[in-house]
């Protein structure tokens, strides 16, 4: 089939292909004149159905569904096009609509990254006020340089991260809706506990435990050969390796020059220059993040001790030592990961752990990273029912409670009832999952 016919085929179907139903997300696309919305994230974070459901919100609002054109770039007929097929696309899709054309239209492209030379037909696209154009694609080749380079200040990103524990509920039809009762409080705390193993990826909610860790171990080793070894030239077993040790560390401090010496001594074929350039790799491939000390300056927020976390406390499961369940290595995660939802989007909110001059440590310090000044603090104990447990979180919170001044601090537990009460007033015991969804 001659091109021509093939675009016509493709604008065909993206002006009537149904809206498939989704799990409404929260995370809102952002919408300038003359930019386009890019939705950035981990593979399989539900990027596709984020377009789908800003679709299905314009049609609420009276768009005609002809009005709005989504073309999936991954479509084998339209394989090995050139970046002229973009253009194309959107003069077909404005032929379809005839001469009275309406004041605006919606282009959404999906896996856009497929074709080569994307950028540059999307920059043109943007200067056409008719059009409000959305467009997401793998991780592989839509990293935030990507943004940056190909847009030119033509692109504004969201971050979409796997379900966050509210639309974990959702996706279940048990998100809560006003006052919480103590039998939907027992429930709730049940259902954390299993978003804490299952994660948010939304394709494995219903899968059994060893479909579901295969699924999550597909998706890791994808990333890791296309967006890791494959991008940056890194050799196959060596950026495997090197990732999967990092996972089972999600929740804990990480070290790359360990985790260089102990592949080295397994003699696993990694350079060390490879080895130290992977962590920024993984960030950029939204496969985990790396957290330093607050307010810590550029050298020992490179240099010094960092704590990773997973994009989706369902890996640290997945990747795991069989004989391993630390439920507080997947909470402290579920936390970070929740922050991070929070302050994106706020360029002087940064998160990094505390520690005090004593050396007591908290999970997590909040606040503006430019000023070194912390706004909240948050100590992260699965189980702290045990009084030296209990004991020593309660006194590194105290501790920062002095030095920052802040008049409140939260200690996040599974369950705040079974915890003492503390003989510091500022301390907040908190359930984490009512803490997760915004409850007081």
């Amino acid at each position: 089939m001659a091109l021509r016919e093939v675009i016509r085929e493709v604008v065909a179907e993206g002006m009537t292909r149904p809206i498939p139903p989704v799990v409404p997300r929260d995370v809102a696309i952002p919408h300038l004149a003359e930019r386009a919305s890019v939705i950035k994230g981990v593979r399989r974070s539900g990027k596709t159905f984020r377009m789908f459901q800003r679709m299905g919100e314009l049609v609420l609002k009276g768009v005609p569904r002809d009005h709005m054109l989504f073309v999936d770039f991954e479509d084998d007929r339209l394989d090995g096009v050139s970046d002229n097929v973009i253009g194309d696309v959107a003069e077909e899709f404005l032929r379809e609509l005839g001469t009275a054309l309406p004041e605006k239209l919606y282009l959404f492209f999906d896996e856009v990254q497929n074709v080569e030379g994307w950028g540059r037909p999307l920059r043109r696209l943007t200067q056409n006020l008719r059009f409000e154009i959305c467009v997401s694609g793998s991780s592989a080749k839509m990293l935030s340089e990507d943004v940056a380079t190909e847009f030119r200040g033509r692109g504004i990103s969201a971050e979409l991260q796997p379900f966050s524990f509210r639309e974990f509920l959702r996706f279940r039809a048990r998100e809560p809706k006003g006052i919480v009762s103590p039998d939907e409080a027992r429930e709730f705390s049940l259902l954390f506990e299993r978003y804490l193993r299952i994660g948010g990826f939304p394709e494995v909610q219903d899968a059994d435990v060893a479909t579901r860790i295969t699924a999550l171990q597909d998706i890791v080793w994808t990333i890791a050969a296309r967006d890791l070894a494959e991008r940056h030239r890194l050799p196959m077993l060596g950026t495997r390796k090197f990732v999967q040790r990092a996972l089972r560390l999600s929740g804990r401090e990480f070290s790359v020059r360990k985790t260089y010496n102990d592949l080295h001594s397994a003699q696993i074929p990694l350079s060390k220059a490879d080895a130290f350039s992977l962590p920024e790799h993984c960030e950029d491939a939204y496969l985990f993040f790396l957290v330093s000390r607050f307010g810590a300056d550029l050298t020992e927020a490179t240099r010094g001790k960092r704590k990773l976390y997973a994009i989706d406390p369902g890996l640290q499961f997945a990747f795991g030592p069989a004989s391993s369940a630390d439920e507080g290595q997947r909470l402290e995660d579920a936390v970070y990961l929740e922050l991070r939802r929070r302050c994106l989007g706020d360029r002087r909110t940064g998160i990094g752990f505390y520690r005090t001059k004593e050396g007591f440590e908290v999970d997590f310090a909040v606040g503006d990273v430019e000023e070194r000044s912390v706004s909240e603090l948050y100590q992260v104990a699965a189980h702290a029912e045990e009084a030296t447990t209990f004991t020593r979180e309660a006194r590194a919170l105290s501790a920062a409670l002095d030095e920052t001044g802040l008049s409140e601090g939260t200690l996040l537990v599974m369950s705040a009832r079974d915890v003492p009460e503390p003989e510091d007033a500022r301390i907040q015991v908190q359930d984490a999952w009512r803490w997760m969804l915004q409850l007081d």
